[in-house]
């Protein structure tokens, strides 16, 4: 599982979108561990507890799908390619 954890660029998200501690696919914090082990510690303490619980996209999931499918608008707002 070593490579869900390699970071793939040191470059801002192509989209312009924000790191998204609430996204769906944020893996949870302890995700492949040893028992009451830490593989993710997030940066800023407040969001540690809150990585891979998500049901549901958050907006930026969606902002990410519609750039990536080039959708007219997205959530309402025009979208800019």
């Amino acid at each position: 599982y070593e490579n869900q954890f390699a970071l793939t660029s040191l470059e801002p998200d192509p989209y312009g979108i924000p790191y998204d501690y609430y996204s769906i696919m944020h893996l949870w914090k302890d995700a492949f561990a040893k028992p009451d082990t830490i593989t993710i510690e997030t940066l800023d303490k407040m969001y540690q507890d809150i990585i891979g619980k998500q049901k549901k996209p958050s907006k930026w999931d969606y902002k990410r799908i519609c750039y990536m499918y080039r959708c007219d608008v997205c959530m309402g707002e025009k979208m800019e390619h």
